[in-house]
């Protein structure tokens, strides 16, 4: 189990999704897709497919608009990091940010049940 684990099912919801997901070794079988294909399926290497998915990802523009201020300041709360305020584009979003960074957990999610 992750440390902290209750509060990210609580966050980004799946509890059982969240513990149970890496307990199984998973293998996939392409041959049905090589079949309906003709074989005409390329592949991309893993190590170089993770490669493209990374380039791609630094050169995306990654605003935290995107990323919920909660998301936000619970990851910060769990690296013990803060998110310069001037990321977030409007004051409601900001004291989002504040409330959820600064305020103990278990009252925050009191408040946000309500």
């Amino acid at each position: 189990m992750l440390p902290h684990a209750e509060e990210s099912a609580f966050l980004y919801g799946g509890k059982y999704r969240l513990k149970y997901n890496r307990i199984y070794n998973r293998s996939f079988d392409s041959s049905k897709m090589d079949r309906l294909s003709g074989g005409r399926m390329t592949y991309t290497p893993m190590k170089e497919g993770l490669k493209n998915c990374l380039c791609e990802f630094l050169q995306e523009d990654h605003s935290l608009d995107k990323v919920g201020a909660v998301s936000e300041a619970y990851m910060d709360k769990v690296c013990h990091r803060r998110t310069k305020l001037s990321a977030f584009s409007d004051n409601k979003t900001k004291a989002k940010y504040l409330i959820a960074r600064y305020m103990p957990y278990i009252w925050y999610k009191k408040i946000s049940d309500k």
